[in-house]
């Protein structure tokens, strides 16, 4: 019997732990997987299927998910039944899928990742975890290079071009530019958008259209040669062959004229100019001639267009020429005052080129808007014989200031009256506004029914557009219970006359 009480004590004293702990029952959280190793490449999402199941004595349990020993820049998050969960419910005796998906940023080292999955809760042993593993690849590069006309005839002495397209696919690189077999006292060049480059850097997934310009000297051997251009970085590279004959020369003769009817024009502020220019290509050769603006504002933006669209350069066959409309668009905050732009218009390897100075004079507009705060609709009711008072807003919408400003009214007849104040203002300056107060009066004799009163803002420089009030006039009720007292007094008396005729 001794020997049951200190068996006893140590059970009740393990169990005073386990309740003074929150230890109330077992709990056995798992994760299973049965791909614990994904291959995956930088740059990528790589998911992990897992199952999350959960055995106790409590009929649901909270879970908090997340990943530890991650690289600081990856990111993850995971999901259930379509939908991105951070934390998750769980019965007792079940198990649930959740997709687990890894972020791969572009620029991670190749090689195997080793991190665990965790789900967190509030009982012993609070925490269970599976170890998971990332094998990841390098991006797989690509490069495509393409040309619809590889084989181009060209006279001695003149410039050839190739329109190339470069799609790759890869992580980010630069790449150089160059020819592994030009003859001697050949050049060439590389154009984007009229500008020459030197070297391309490309990202995954991007795609750039350029242009190779090569210049066949004087005295080069007329026969067919090839080319070979090549696009190389320090992970991959690309050749392409581009042919080309040459035939013996005649006499060339390249000129480019750029003219303008109207160089200097006035604009007001705020508003687009437009200038109209004449290319003509006065040599014997077709050229490629590109448009720039070479010197001007550079807050002011520039676009070539040709029947509305937007051009860089165009292709102008020998002695002919075409209109270009070259618009100009003014910056945020315009100021007044002359403008000088300088135009150029040069071939496609910078030879042969024109230039024109233009001349924008940029001066100050003046505008008026009026608006009444209180009768957005511009219609209102009164009485004859009574007066209305209301506001009228002017604003100075234009760019300069507006001298003895007043409002100008145009009553239906003379029994009409209205009374405004201020009567005059003796400036508003641009982006300023005023409240005019106006008190309308319409006489006794006015008739009930709609009229309309204009009213316009006037200045010395400027009247603003004409605004129509219509105005319901009624009559007061007690003129109505006057003439039906009047009605009815007439009546009584016609009916004591007749009355008195009829006994006689």
């Amino acid at each position: 019997m001794r020997k049951i009480f200190p068996i006893l004590f140590f059970i009740i004293l393990f169990y005073n732990l386990i309740h003074v702990s929150g230890y109330t029952g077992l709990v056995d959280v798992e994760f299973w997987c049965s791909t614990v190793s994904v291959v995956g490449s930088v740059g990528e999402e790589i998911s992990y299927n897992l199952v999350l199941s959960y055995t106790g004595s409590f009929k649901f349990l909270d879970v908090d998910l997340s990943v530890e020993d991650l690289p600081l820049d990856w990111s993850f998050h995971f999901k259930y039944s379509g939908l991105e969960v951070n934390s998750i419910r769980l019965l007792n005796d079940s198990s649930i899928p959740i997709e687990l998906i890894l972020d791969v940023p572009i620029d991670a080292k190749p090689g195997e990742y080793y991190f665990k999955v965790v789900a967190s809760y509030i009982h012993v042993p609070y925490k269970s975890s599976l170890p998971l593993k990332a094998v990841i690849n390098p991006l797989p590069c690509s490069l495509n290079v393409e040309c619809k006309f590889p084989a181009k005839v060209v006279y001695a002495g003149s410039n050839v071009s190739f329109d190339l397209s470069v799609h790759y696919n890869g992580p980010p690189e630069i790449f150089n530019l160059t020819f592994l077999n030009l003859p001697e006292k050949w050049s060439a060049k590389y154009i984007h958008n009229g500008d020459e480059i030197l070297k391309l850097y490309l990202k995954n997934g991007d795609e750039v259209d350029f242009k190779v310009s090569i210049n066949v000297p004087m005295d080069a051997e007329p026969g067919d040669y090839q080319l070979r251009f090549q696009i190389v970085s320090s992970r991959i590279s690309r050749i392409i062959d581009l042919s080309i004959r040459v035939v013996k020369s005649f006499s060339i003769k390249r000129e480019v004229c750029l003219q303008v009817d109207y160089p200097s024009i006035d604009v007001e502020v705020g508003m687009r100019a437009y200038f109209t220019l004449t290319v003509k290509n006065l040599g014997n050769i077709d050229e490629t001639i590109y448009l720039s603006m070479v010197n001007g504002s550079s807050d002011w933006g520039a676009s070539f267009k040709v029947s509305g669209k937007t051009i860089h350069g165009l292709l102008i066959p020998a002695g002919v020429s075409r209109n270009v409309v070259l618009e100009l668009s003014p910056p945020a905050y315009p100021k007044l005052g002359k403008y000088n732009f300088t135009i150029l218009a040069s071939t496609a390897d910078g030879t042969v080129y024109d230039k024109v100075n233009l001349t924008l004079n940029v001066y100050g507009g003046y505008r008026l808007n009026i608006y009444f705060p209180e009768f957005p609709l511009l219609y209102f009711k009164m009485n004859s014989g009574e007066s209305k008072s209301f506001k009228v807003t002017v604003e100075n919408t234009g760019y300069l200031n507006v001298t003895g400003l007043y409002l100008s009214f145009d009553l239906p007849s003379g029994d009409w009256n209205v009374e405004v104040t201020p009567k005059k203002l003796i400036f508003l300056p641009p982006g300023s506004s005023v409240d005019f107060t106006v008190k309308i009066y319409a006489s006794t004799i006015v008739s009930a029914g709609d009229y309309f009163v204009t009213v316009k803002a006037v200045s010395n420089e400027v009247s603003s557009s004409s605004k129509d009030i219509r105005v319901t006039i009624t009559k007061p009720v007690e003129w109505g219970y006057f003439g039906l007292a009047l009605a009815g007094i007439a009546i009584v008396i016609v009916f004591i006359v007749f009355r008195k005729l009829g006994r006689r």
